[in-house]
């Protein structure tokens, strides 16, 4: 849906991301949803997210937004590395997920009232006995 470049903010001086719809794809959809993102992100307040620094239009009337520039992984090779470790692991989680299912006690929700005794009411005899 978008572009993705690396910029330099003017002042402060600092690296950021600068996202820009594609040419061709600025139809009201896709700009309405452009415009959700970019309202998402900036409603967002966590470590891990990229802040929401400017938002605009370029010269030819595309939308853009301007976020915290984050060294790291394309999402994509991440995704990747992610997809292939998970892979890896598969067997071994199944395997544990299944002994965690197995050793669960089953018990009804909500007992009947006959099978719930009070100790001293319930039978007549002492309880343990």
């Amino acid at each position: 849906m978008g572009d993705v470049f690396l910029a330099e903010r003017s002042g402060p001086i600092r690296r950021v991301a600068l996202k820009v719809i594609k040419q061709g794809m600025d139809t009201r959809a896709v700009v309405a949803r452009f415009d959700a993102e970019r309202q998402a992100l900036a409603l967002m307040d966590h470590p891990c997210i990229a802040k929401v620094l400017d938002a605009g239009a370029t010269a030819r009337g595309r939308p853009f937004f301007v976020m915290e520039y984050v060294d790291g992984l394309p999402i994509t090779d991440y995704r990747a590395i992610a997809t292939a470790w998970a892979r890896a692991s598969a067997p071994s989680c199944s395997c544990a997920s299944a002994r965690v299912c197995s050793m669960r006690t089953r018990r009804p929700s909500s007992p009947r009232p006959q099978a719930v005794q009070h100790p001293r009411r319930g039978s007549g005899r002492a309880p343990g006995a």
